[in-house]
């Protein structure tokens, strides 16, 4: 089981976000360089700063699906300040500056649009980009588009939603979830819910073959 400490101690969730990555990719690829990575005291929220420390120095690149913004490229003029994009550019999310462990907003990425807040504030968040960069690369996984109520719900009989609020991306509220050493997303759709789930080992979504149809876009763990 991976830990989720209590929202308002950002310093135990960014603890968190490195015992998540340990359990998750192991103590690997040490000293991954730092192009780009070098981080101003006092300029950017502490989290953030030992997020980027992270993802330089002991495991490398985290991010795989949406794109973390590089110190030296963080606009800290702005209010809020945009630090992860997604991968094709439509969302943005921002942290409100003058705060250690401030508020995440997002938005579409477009000049008039408003901003939203997301539940979890900078740290909580982070330990979710976490398990959303690892749920999406699994080298072990499934997904399905558009199941029903009926499907999903003994789905996620099996699942432990994660103590921190949803995601307004791609749509609200889009929930993680966990069961021992694997992951899930669920995000609702206009026909239903998409579902993603994956693990570093396949026995641990054993659970979930009765589940998997011919419907199912990806499954990695199932052979043929």
């Amino acid at each position: 089981m991976y830990d989720f400490p209590d929202s308002r101690d950002w310093t135990r969730q960014m603890q968190a976000v490195e015992s998540f990555l340990d359990a998750w990719y192991g103590t690997v690829m040490q000293d991954a360089g730092g192009a780009g990575m070098h981080v101003s005291p006092g300029e950017i929220p502490p989290p953030l700063v030992r997020f980027y420390e992270l993802t330089t120095r002991k495991y490398g690149s985290v991010i795989h699906q949406n794109h973390l913004v590089l110190p030296r490229e963080l606009q800290l003029d702005d209010d809020p300040v945009p630090f992860y994009i997604e991968n094709q550019g439509v969302y943005l999310w921002a942290f409100e500056r003058g705060s250690d462990n401030p508020r995440v907003l997002v938005r579409v990425n477009e000049v008039d649009e408003p901003w939203q807040s997301e539940e979890e504030q900078l740290a909580a968040f982070l330990l979710e980009v976490c398990l959303f960069e690892a749920l999406i690369v699994a080298p072990f996984g499934a997904s399905a588009a558009c199941l029903s109520h009926a499907e999903i719900r003994p789905v996620l009989t099996h699942w432990h939603p994660i103590p921190y609020g949803p995601w307004q991306w791609p749509a609200y509220p889009t929930r993680f979830y966990m069961r021992g050493k694997a992951l899930a997303m669920v995000s609702p759709n206009d026909q239903g819910f998409d579902f993603w789930c994956g693990a570093q080992q396949k026995e641990v979504l054993a659970f979930m073959k009765p589940y998997i149809s011919q419907d199912w876009e990806v499954c990695k763990f199932i052979e043929e």
